[in-house]
């Protein structure tokens, strides 16, 4: 008898222990499923890219045709915005596309996939980009998900559309959030019609909030154009870090007396991966692309290719700086003119200079001109 309770408790024993182990090998086969089927490299997550890889070459070749057929139409053998939405709307129905010029080139956004395409005046096509629709335009301190953010380097204000650069230009000029820590999320054209949301801005100040995209958009390309993120100490100026994250403000368009750039002036700053295009002027101050005047601020991996204006002083980067700038990889490649210093890079300069260049038209008609520095003033 204690033999056979012997056995039978080691065949529980033995009943025991396999059943552990056939979970364990359960549970790993299990995991080693569910990693192949939703891994990074699994395959819902390859069906989802091939997938992705398929739209994206029939939204190509969509445009080809277009562009194709809007050309060989209009026997000028140039592209136009409305001959190219034209021809979109006949392979994919009115209201699938949307056709922005946006300067030399053309954008293409496809609706239902939030993405967009460059085409240049020739009809070459470029690679797709997809766009990020804010669901709180006009206002920096609420994420795209609804999330709160408070302009710390860990919960950076994000700037997502046209809307929410103007509400950052606003906060600045009421002397609001000069401290912070901001984002730009995607590349934004002020040309474009995927760039805006709704033309409304949450915020009272110098640029209105309107009714429509399209009266947002007039109202920043025309007049005075865009108001400068700080454009007088007295009335704010931006004192935080821009982090540009690689992206680009293209078509700013700035008309106006006082400093003239993305920026007025800034103080303590930092800019950080940013670029910029198209036309900024300052009538009776100082012009850069990425700001009219700093003090004590730090520019580093950007670049300008906008049309620089001034009747004072004038450079790619930023008009005039003191107390001791630091400007690294930076480069220009728009025109630079000033009547008196003008330069690729900083029209006035006090500070550091190092690793930029310049290919840009630099012309000073009265004082003087330097491909980086107009005038250099105790640098190091």
């Amino acid at each position: 008898m204690k033999i056979m309770r012997n056995n039978l408790k080691y065949s529980k024993g033995i009943t025991v222990i396999s059943l552990v182990l056939t979970i364990i090998i359960l549970l790993i086969l299990a995991g080693i499923t569910i990693a192949t089927l939703t891994g990074e490299n699994g395959f819902i997550n390859n069906a989802n890219n091939a997938k992705k890889q398929t739209e994206i070459a029939e939204e190509k070749e969509i445009i080809d045709r277009a562009t194709i057929e809007a050309i060989g139409g209009n026997k000028r053998g140039i592209l136009t915005q409305k001959e190219l939405q034209e021809q979109l709307d006949k392979i994919t129905s009115k209201g699938n596309t949307e056709v922005s010029d946006v300067g030399d080139e053309f954008e293409v956004v496809f609706v239902d996939s939030n993405r967009y395409y460059i085409v240049d005046k020739n009809g070459n096509v470029g690679e797709s980009q997809d766009i990020v629709k804010d669901k709180y335009p006009g206002n920096i301190t609420i994420g795209i998900d609804g999330e709160t953010l408070d302009g710390s380097e860990e919960h950076p204000y994000e700037i997502w559309c046209i809307e929410d650069l103007c509400d950052f230009s606003n906060r600045i000029n009421n002397k609001n959030v000069t401290s912070s820590y901001v984002m730009l999320m995607q590349t934004l054209d002020f040309k474009s019609n995927r760039s805006y949301v709704n033309g409304n801005i949450t915020t009272e100040g110098l640029i209105k909030s309107c009714n429509s995209i399209e009266e947002l958009k007039n109202t920043l390309m025309e007049g005075e154009g865009f108001t400068p993120i700080g454009i007088l100490a007295s009335t704010g100026r931006f004192e935080g870090t821009f982090e540009g994250n690689n992206k680009e403000i293209r078509n700013l368009y700035v008309n106006r007396d006082g400093y003239a750039g993305l920026f007025g002036e800034i103080f303590n700053a930092n800019i950080n991966n940013l670029g910029i295009t198209g036309s900024v002027k300052s009538k009776n101050d100082t012009a850069g692309g990425i700001a009219g005047y700093a003090d004590k601020c730090n520019y580093n991996n950007c670049y300008n290719k906008a049309i620089i204006v001034s009747n004072v002083y004038a450079g790619g980067i930023v008009g005039a700086t003191d107390n001791s700038a630091n400007i690294n990889n930076c480069y220009n490649l728009g025109n630079v003119t000033a009547p008196n210093y003008t330069g690729g890079i900083a029209g006035r300069c006090s500070g550091k200079v190092e690793g930029c260049y310049n290919l840009g038209n630099i012309k000073s008609t009265n004082g003087y001109a330097g491909g980086l520095i107009g005038q250099s003033v105790r640098n190091y």
